[in-house]
């Protein structure tokens, strides 16, 4: 992840277009450079929810309903794109190695507090773990440039096995409860998409 500065621009509905110039709201949110997805949400009243602060110094914080804090879980990080396990021992996310600096796929054991990083490759991203807790999903460069996701069982330390070829670049978001289908974004040049494989 990176930070840089989060601005907003007047837009006009009735001609498709910005108007002026941008004005700074944040001066520091996360974002990944490799999906080009910031970390932020605006509701509908204009509330605005933003993830900031130093990269590797975010803590997994159990809540309440409430809101209330319960405990930590696992090592500060620099993590995004959290996916908790079916049964709630485990989460599976994105993390920078503060090692080599390239993000790759982790899992947290959320009862004995550790982690470790499942995949292999120099930059790996974009996780998805599948209904059954049995297998992840996940974009890698330099496939992801040629729209190749992979997939990985956490618990074996086997070899990533290509899961979807094809022109556009895939980076996985959600995996349907019957385990048949993966939602994921693809680019073409400038633009994006998103589909359903």
């Amino acid at each position: 992840m990176r930070h840089g500065v989060l601005s907003a621009q007047v837009f006009d509905p009735t001609q498709f277009r910005t108007v002026g110039d941008p004005v700074a709201v944040l001066p520091d949110v996360n974002y990944a450079p490799l999906s080009r997805y910031a970390e932020f949400s605006v509701s509908d009243t204009g509330v605005l929810a933003y993830l900031g602060g130093s990269p590797f110094n975010q803590e997994l914080t159990w809540f309440d309903r409430r809101g209330a804090p319960l405990g930590r879980a696992g090592e500060p990080g620099d993590f995004s794109g959290l996916h908790l396990s079916p049964d709630g021992m485990h989460v599976i996310l994105n993390r920078s190695d503060p090692e080599i600096g390239y993000p790759g796929v982790w899992t947290v054991d959320l009862v004995r507090g550790s982690s470790s990083r499942i995949t292999s490759g120099s930059v790996d991203f974009s996780p998805v773990g599948s209904p059954d807790g049995r297998q992840v999903i996940f974009a890698s460069a330099p496939l992801a440039d040629r729209g190749m996701m992979l997939s990985q069982a956490p618990s074996d330390g086997g070899p990533p096995q290509p899961v979807k070829k094809s022109s556009r670049c895939g980076f996985p978001s959600s995996w349907s409860s019957n385990g048949r289908y993966v939602a994921y974004t693809g680019y073409v040049g400038r633009g994006g998409s998103v589909s359903t494989s």
